[in-house]
């Protein structure tokens, strides 16, 4: 981030809001060039909460998924 601002907070990845700038800032963090920049701040926290929550509904509804198929074979 020390040649170039992050992405937008508005511009979106897959549908969501802050995931490019979140992932430039990451890239950032990683090579050493993060700058003034602050990755894993609470703007970035929002979207790690938003995605896990997104995940663990999904895995859920699967396993509920599962369990109704299993019952339906015996």
């Amino acid at each position: 981030m020390t040649k170039q601002a992050p992405h937008s907070p508005r511009q979106r990845i897959a549908g969501f809001a802050i995931a490019a700038r979140t992932v430039d800032k990451c890239r950032a963090s990683l090579a050493g060039t993060l700058g003034e920049y602050h990755y894993d701040c609470p703007l970035d926290n929002k979207l790690f909460s938003f995605k896990a929550e997104v995940v663990v509904q999904s895995l859920n509804a699967r396993q509920r998924l599962m369990e109704r198929t299993d019952t339906r074979a015996l």
